[in-house]
């Protein structure tokens, strides 16, 4: 809850097939082949919405459309409002050399930031958006 107000998050992921229209593009919890062709995750979220409250944020795409194979989600309550955490990149048989954590920061007025480090050295941040509120009016 931010203010007494209760969070609601819905993720929906899909999955990714030849005909998807993205497939040259780098994915989180993707990989490079030797030969430079990338292969692509088996699964990609391809909705996210935020309601805090009574009002709906906006999520912009760029916020979660490049995320592969996500596996897992927290949801914590932070001073300015509330972090979803998503870990993903890891295959069926847990090989994590793909794996990635994202957070995202919302307040009741939207998304402030995301963040994405991978498993390669977990403590530095690799991808970071700031997002400004006139986004979210």
């Amino acid at each position: 809850m931010i203010n007494g107000d209760p969070i609601i998050i819905g993720i929906s992921s899909m999955m990714l097939d030849t005909n998807y229209p993205y497939k040259g593009a780098f994915m989180w919890g993707g990989d490079m082949k030797g030969d430079g062709s990338i292969r692509l995750p088996k699964t990609v979220i391809a909705s996210m919405s935020v309601r805090i409250g009574k009002r709906n944020i906006i999520v912009p795409l760029s916020a979660y459309s490049d995320l592969g194979d996500p596996r897992r989600i927290s949801l914590d309550v932070i001073p300015q409002g509330s972090m979803l955490t998503i870990w993903g990149g890891e295959d069926e048989m847990g090989r994590t050399s793909r794996a990635y954590k994202v957070v995202l920061e919302y307040s009741y007025e939207g998304i402030l930031s995301r963040k994405v480090y991978f498993s390669l050295n977990p403590s530095e941040v690799w991808d970071e958006t700031i997002y400004h509120r006139d986004w979210n009016d």
